[in-house]
Protein backbone atom coordinates (compact mmCIF):
# COMPACT_ATOMS: atom_id res chain seq x y z
CA UNK A 1 0.00 0.00 0.00
CA UNK A 2 1.65 3.35 -1.14
CA UNK A 3 0.44 6.45 -1.44
CA UNK A 4 -3.23 6.08 -0.15
CA UNK A 5 -3.61 3.17 -2.53
CA UNK A 6 -4.21 -0.41 -2.52
CA UNK A 7 -4.05 -2.82 -5.39
CA UNK A 8 -6.21 -6.48 -5.62
CA UNK A 9 -7.12 -8.41 -8.54
CA UNK A 10 -10.06 -9.45 -9.87
CA UNK A 11 -11.21 -12.05 -13.39
CA UNK A 12 -14.30 -10.85 -15.16
CA UNK A 13 -16.71 -13.47 -16.49
CA UNK A 14 -17.77 -13.92 -19.92
CA UNK A 15 -21.23 -14.40 -18.60
CA UNK A 16 -23.03 -14.40 -15.43
CA UNK A 17 -23.64 -18.25 -15.71
CA UNK A 18 -22.62 -20.25 -12.70
CA UNK A 19 -20.22 -21.96 -14.94
CA UNK A 20 -18.63 -19.45 -17.38
CA UNK A 21 -15.65 -18.89 -18.46
CA UNK A 22 -13.17 -16.26 -17.60
CA UNK A 23 -12.32 -13.45 -20.29
CA UNK A 24 -10.03 -11.07 -18.27
CA UNK A 25 -8.01 -10.47 -15.31
CA UNK A 26 -8.59 -6.89 -13.75
CA UNK A 27 -6.23 -5.53 -11.69
CA UNK A 28 -8.19 -3.00 -9.05
CA UNK A 29 -6.98 -0.01 -7.11
CA UNK A 30 -8.98 1.27 -4.05
CA UNK A 31 -8.81 4.70 -3.48
CA UNK A 32 -8.13 4.70 0.75
CA UNK A 33 -9.16 8.47 0.93
CA UNK A 34 -12.28 7.77 -1.31
CA UNK A 35 -12.66 4.43 -0.40
CA UNK A 36 -13.11 3.80 -4.25
CA UNK A 37 -12.23 1.18 -6.45
CA UNK A 38 -10.95 2.14 -10.36
CA UNK A 39 -9.18 -0.45 -12.98
CA UNK A 40 -5.36 -0.12 -13.02
CA UNK A 41 -5.02 -2.85 -15.69
CA UNK A 42 -6.66 -4.98 -17.63
CA UNK A 43 -3.91 -8.34 -18.42
CA UNK A 44 -3.22 -8.34 -22.26
CA UNK A 45 -5.16 -11.09 -23.85
CA UNK A 46 -1.63 -13.03 -25.06
CA UNK A 47 -1.03 -13.54 -21.34
CA UNK A 48 -4.16 -14.06 -20.17
CA UNK A 49 -4.19 -17.04 -22.79
CA UNK A 50 -1.78 -18.33 -20.65
CA UNK A 51 -3.64 -18.34 -17.69
CA UNK A 52 -6.67 -19.64 -19.03
CA UNK A 53 -6.06 -23.51 -18.96
CA UNK A 54 -5.31 -23.11 -15.16
CA UNK A 55 -8.10 -24.12 -12.70
CA UNK A 56 -6.31 -22.03 -10.13
CA UNK A 57 -3.79 -19.34 -9.97
CA UNK A 58 -2.16 -16.72 -7.01
CA UNK A 59 -2.45 -13.77 -6.99
CA UNK A 60 0.23 -11.88 -4.40
CA UNK A 61 2.31 -8.75 -4.34
CA UNK A 62 2.70 -5.46 -2.44
CA UNK A 63 3.02 -1.72 -2.98
CA UNK A 64 2.75 -1.18 -6.49
CA UNK A 65 3.05 -4.51 -7.71
CA UNK A 66 0.96 -7.56 -8.23
CA UNK A 67 2.43 -10.96 -9.27
CA UNK A 68 0.52 -13.49 -10.65
CA UNK A 69 1.36 -17.11 -10.71
CA UNK A 70 -0.12 -20.84 -12.09
CA UNK A 71 1.88 -24.53 -11.33
CA UNK A 72 0.82 -25.08 -15.42
CA UNK A 73 2.55 -22.12 -16.23
CA UNK A 74 5.98 -22.34 -14.30
CA UNK A 75 6.51 -18.81 -14.01
CA UNK A 76 5.70 -15.51 -13.24
CA UNK A 77 3.55 -12.81 -14.58
CA UNK A 78 4.42 -9.46 -12.65
CA UNK A 79 2.08 -6.08 -12.92
CA UNK A 80 4.31 -3.22 -11.75
CA UNK A 81 2.40 0.32 -11.55
CA UNK A 82 5.55 2.32 -11.79
CA UNK A 83 6.27 0.73 -15.09
CA UNK A 84 2.34 1.69 -16.61
CA UNK A 85 3.27 5.56 -15.91
CA UNK A 86 5.72 5.99 -18.70
CA UNK A 87 3.83 6.53 -22.42
CA UNK A 88 5.27 3.14 -23.86
CA UNK A 89 5.55 1.32 -21.04
CA UNK A 90 4.64 -2.02 -20.32
CA UNK A 91 2.72 -2.80 -17.27
CA UNK A 92 2.55 -7.04 -17.21
CA UNK A 93 5.31 -8.78 -18.24
CA UNK A 94 6.45 -12.01 -18.02
CA UNK A 95 9.41 -13.22 -15.02
CA UNK A 96 11.27 -16.02 -16.32
CA UNK A 97 13.72 -16.17 -12.54
CA UNK A 98 12.85 -17.87 -9.64
CA UNK A 99 11.53 -14.81 -7.09
CA UNK A 100 12.02 -14.49 -3.43
CA UNK A 101 9.84 -12.29 -1.03
CA UNK A 102 11.85 -8.96 -0.47
CA UNK A 103 11.44 -6.52 3.29
CA UNK A 104 8.14 -6.30 4.44
CA UNK A 105 6.82 -9.18 2.10
CA UNK A 106 7.05 -6.93 -0.68
CA UNK A 107 7.08 -9.26 -3.88
CA UNK A 108 10.65 -8.16 -5.73
CA UNK A 109 11.70 -5.83 -3.21
CA UNK A 110 15.26 -7.24 -3.83
CA UNK A 111 15.20 -9.46 -6.57
CA UNK A 112 16.89 -8.93 -10.09
CA UNK A 113 14.34 -10.46 -12.99
CA UNK A 114 15.03 -11.09 -16.03
CA UNK A 115 11.91 -10.38 -18.87
CA UNK A 116 11.11 -11.84 -21.62
CA UNK A 117 11.04 -9.38 -24.77
CA UNK A 118 7.95 -7.87 -25.65
CA UNK A 119 7.39 -9.96 -28.92
CA UNK A 120 7.47 -13.45 -27.11
CA UNK A 121 4.18 -14.69 -27.40
CA UNK A 122 3.65 -17.39 -24.58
Amino acid sequence: MTGGTSSTSSSAPASFAATATRSTILVLRLDLDKLEWDEATRMPLETFCAFRESTKFKVFGGGDRVCFSAKRIGKLTLWDRCAAEGEHAVAVRWVEEETKMGREGKCFAEVEVEVEGEGDER
